[in-house]
């Protein structure tokens, strides 16, 4: 422990805050040599690993572990009395349950007395106490806060009124104090920290200065402090098209970006804690990017953008420990034992361009050099084996390819006993060359085991002549019947199902490992948060981690490519629609509040998306993101309504009532160009609640609250009552927004999580409060109701108080009961009970959840058979499900404590196969 005592300097501060203004009675500013008390009479000691940084501007950095600021010796009589300001400038890394600014409070039970400037985890607050009033007010800003953004916020209080100012703005008022302030008889008076006698809060963050007055600061004069802040407090960087940041070999990675506004720019670069390089670029109306080389393994590095103008974006890490690029492949200067005379480049570039396969696992059949291996090595990002029924061949091959300084890495060579019977899984093989001819001389041809190998869809055999030209090509049909994941729920439907058709399984055992591997726990935030589901079509498979996605080959689980995007994080997904779906061949994600476009097969950045309403631009971001019939749907949410905080103990979002339970809601729905983004058609009326939204049928269906409170609230993340009131059911034609029909509707309110979904012609609505589901079921063609269902939680608590519902068969499942669509006739009440955060999803009648010692399990809900593997766990709401013929499970339950458990991905086929 370190601990610097540092003496008042009695002297006022040449600052702009003190214009035309009494000087406050307290004034710090946090800097690396003092700090400095302009007016004041209190020492400040500084306790924990002090650390101080110099740009943009100076600040003390709180570590939320052991670093914090006292004001010593300080009695209520040397505070203010009545009338009071206390202004700070701060940048939050996260928040807290109870965070503290700066403060003189003590809140025991009843005990609840003083001040304090501060934030919970989400909101800035002021919190104060009058000795008419033995309660404290906690005022809390109407917006949450923005993490890593310097924010000047101001408290005040007349004896009469609290108010709250963010950024110069009048946030927040109260008027449920009055007269004098309630000091108690002693307190911590406590920077960087909430501190009474038996908490203690540490901030994670900054500050740059904190000034505390006896009296009440004008607004005309908090909002002239802020407009004569200091360069590097200055309005962020922001971006037409927001910054990605893609490995492009084991050693560089490529950050692309383009400003709002042109203008002389720098990158900032170097690993994590400095800035060792700026890249200075002039101003551009069109897409800059700046190619990172040398870049070290495994290791943490920063990057920011600056202008010259004094803004700043957040810093942005990159960690080289989430490239997945292969190995690059050397110049090979050697003579090739056993080659052909032959232009082997030649013929590795014609097949990579006959089959536009680059990615993935290649095996070699007969090779007798490995020459054609190592070039389509070269201009490709497969990993290649070789395999031989010949020893020397083999022999042979590993010996050029040691020489060719390629063994191992993106190569290895295997001898076999036959070359039609290979020792590889199902599905293994992207692509398969034969290089020699089968029995007889003549070509091998399409044998069952090359179709058994092969995946389907994507998966190409080459048959080359001894001259090295292509004699034979065929490329694996899809499966049938395999199913995709495009959707938080399965699709637009919300059904919870994939549709998958997995003949002959019901239970684990019926199931085999195709592949395990990447990403392990550290590509993800933690299994707490409740992100969005992976997503999986076209024999792909999409996962999100820590502002950053991937996307793997769903049969094999080779990497195609992953994508930093700093902008894109979603969580506490049962209150709002995830971030990203997915058509047969492109990402549509949710990043800094538009809809970015991606490649599958490449990862490519394709397009930007705004949401159409250009009114709203400066105040709302892209919430809802569907995809159906080649049109692509969406919603516009307040800023700041989205939930992207994971730090801390109710950032587990599974408490029943409270922070954490509001749900997001949108103040229209439109439809627009999948490829162009323009506007279709936008519907605006009423409050649309995000996680209603379902789209089927060709229509879109919602429910929204026209209550007045709701539609004019500043914020879009709402947890008030009147949601529930003045509620109505809304059908759209999917193609047209033209009003089909709406009925007003009147449910238990969905305190918990409130959630609706498409089946069997049925609309099907699921709401969560006072210890009971409650389902609810309408006709989508007319909205008529037709039947009511609810039963008691299986538990209020780890996530038994908030399961999204399954539509399988006729029926619709809700823990632990299933009832018939058609008339909510009650069918079970014994489904596989889940232990453990986590949800539903289901292929066809088979489920999988977390189930017996919190495992990954299946329910065969036509055998009621159920079964559960060992060690293997997903995140704490959804990260397994059917797609692509398979049960696909990434990596989500990293950080988890309450088993030991196997950190990496998998995928699942069936035995019978």
């Amino acid at each position: 422990m370190k601990t610097v005592l540092l003496c008042c300097i009695t002297m006022l501060l040449t600052c702009p805050w003190l214009h035309a203004q009494e000087g406050p009675i307290d004034s710090w500013d946090f800097d690396k040599v003092f700090i400095k008390n302009g007016l004041g009479k209190h020492d400040i000691e500084i306790s924990g690993s002090v650390h101080f940084v110099h740009d943009p501007i100076k600040a003390m950095v709180f570590n939320g572990t052991d670093a914090e600021a006292l004001v010593k010796d300080v009695t209520p009589s040397a505070l203010p009395v009545r009338d009071i300001t206390v202004e700070a400038w701060v940048l939050l890394k996260e928040g807290a349950q109870y965070g503290g600014i700066i403060g003189y409070m003590q809140d025991n039970g009843a005990y609840e007395k003083g001040w304090l400037l501060g934030y919970n985890a989400t909101q800035f607050n002021f919190v104060l106490s009058s000795k008419s009033n033995d309660r404290l007010t906690a005022l809390n800003s109407k917006h949450t806060f923005k993490k890593d953004r310097w924010t000047y916020v101001v408290g005040t209080y007349d004896g009469t009124s609290m108010k709250l100012y963010i950024n110069g703005k009048l946030d927040s008022v109260s008027t449920g104090q009055k007269g004098d302030i309630d000091y108690p008889e002693s307190a911590f008076y406590a920077i960087g920290a909430y501190r009474d006698k038996d908490e203690h809060f540490r901030m994670k963050g900054q500050l740059h200065k904190i000034h505390v007055h006896d009296s009440v600061l004008a607004a005309s004069q908090i909002a002239a402090n802020y407009a004569d802040r200091p360069d590097g407090l200055f309005e962020p960087v922001t971006f037409k098209v927001q910054p990605t940041c893609q490995f492009t070999s084991p050693s560089q990675a490529r950050i692309a970006w383009q400003l709002n506004t042109p203008g002389k720019l720098f990158l900032d670069f170097g690993p994590k804690g400095e800035f060792q390089t700026a890249y200075e670029f002039p101003p551009a109306r069109s897409l800059s990017a700046q190619t990172l080389e040398g870049l070290k393994a495994r290791t943490a590095y920063q990057y920011r953008f600056r202008t010259v103008d004094g803004s700043v974006s957040e810093t942005f890490e990159l960690e080289t420990a989430m490239n997945y690029c292969v190995p690059d492949v050397p110049d090979a200067h050697i003579t090739w034992q056993g080659a052909a005379d032959l232009d082997y480049a030649r013929i590795a570039q014609g097949i990579l361009d006959r089959t536009a396969v680059t990615k993935g696992y290649c095996v070699i059949l007969g090779s007798s050099s490995g020459r054609l291996a190592y070039e389509l090595a070269k201009r490709s990002d497969l990993r290649l084996i070789c395999l031989d029924d010949s020893q020397d061949n083999i022999d042979r091959v590993a010996d050029n390819l040691i020489w060719a300084n390629v063994y191992g890495g993106r190569i290895t060579v295997r001898k076999v006993e036959s070359l039609d019977a290979l020792p590889l899984n199902q599905y293994f093989a992207n692509l398969i060359v034969s290089e020699s001819p089968g029995a007889a001389g003549q070509a091998r041809g399409v044998t069952q085991e090359i179709r058994r190998v092969l995946v389907p869809g994507h998966g190409h055999f080459v048959q080359l002549n001894k001259m090295g030209a292509i004699a034979q090509t065929h490329q694996c049909p899809p499966l049938l019947n395999g199913g995709v994941w495009t959707h938080q729920y399965g699709d637009a439907s919300n059904s919870a199902n994939s549709g998958t058709k997995l003949t002959d399984v019901s239970n684990t055992s019926d199931l085999q490992v195709a592949w395990l591997g990447y990403p392990g726990a550290d590509f993800g935030i933690d299994r707490n948060p409740r992100m969005p589901a992976p997503l999986a079509v076209n024999g792909r498979l999409f996962h999100q981690g820590l502002n950053r996605m991937i996307a793997l080959d769903s049969f094999n689980g080779s990497v195609l490519w992953s994508l930093e995007l700093p902008t894109m994080r979603r969580v506490n997904i049962p209150r709002d629609a995830s971030n990203w779906c997915a058509n047969d061949d492109t990402l549509f994600v949710e990043a800094g509040g538009q809809c970015v476009t991606v490649s599958q097969y490449e990862g490519q950045v394709l397009n930007n998306f705004q949401i159409p309403d250009a009114i709203k631009h400066a105040t709302h971001h892209w919430g809802y993101l569907g995809v159906y019939k080649n049109t692509l749907y969406g919603s516009s949410v307040k800023k700041g309504a989205t939930y992207k905080e994971f730090w801390g103990g109710v950032m587990w979002y599974d408490k029943p009532t409270g922070l954490g339970t509001g749900k997001v809601i949108s103040d229209d729905i439109f439809a627009c160009d999948p490829k162009t983004g323009k506007k279709r058609w936008l519907y605006a009326r009423g409050s649309i609640i995000n996680t209603t939204i379902t789209i089927a049928n060709n229509a879109v269906y919602f429910i929204e609250c026209r209550h007045s409170e709701i539609n004019q609230a500043k914020t879009g993340r709402i947890e008030s009552p009147a949601l529930w009131q003045q509620q109505y059911m809304v059908a759209l034609d999917a193609a047209t927004g033209r009003l089909l029909w709406e009925n007003p509707i009147d449910t238990a309110d969905g305190t918990v999580v409130f959630f609706m979904s498409y089946g069997k012609g049925k609309i099907v609505v699921a709401s969560s409060t006072d210890n009971r589901y409650h389902l609810y079921a309408y006709e989508a063609a007319t909205g008529k109701p037709t039947w009511h269902q609810a039963h008691k939680w299986p538990s209020n608590n780890h996530s038994g108080h908030m399961q999204h519902h399954v539509i399988a068969g006729n029926a619709v499942y809700l823990e632990p009961c299933g009832y018939d669509l058609s008339d909510g006739k009650l069918l079970t009440d014994k489904m596989g009970r889940h232990e453990g955060c986590a949800t539903y999803a289901a292929a066809d009648e088979l489920f999988v959840y977390r189930g017996t010692a919190r495992c990954i399990a299946l329910w065969d809900s036509k055998t009621n058979e159920i079964s559960n593997w060992t060690n293997l766990r997903p995140s704490c709401w959804l990260s397994v499900m059917f797609a692509n013929g398979m049960l696909l499970a990434p990596e989500g339950g990293g950080g988890c404590s309450c088993g030991r458990w196997f950190e990496t991905s998998l995928g699942f086929i069936p035995m019978n196969n």
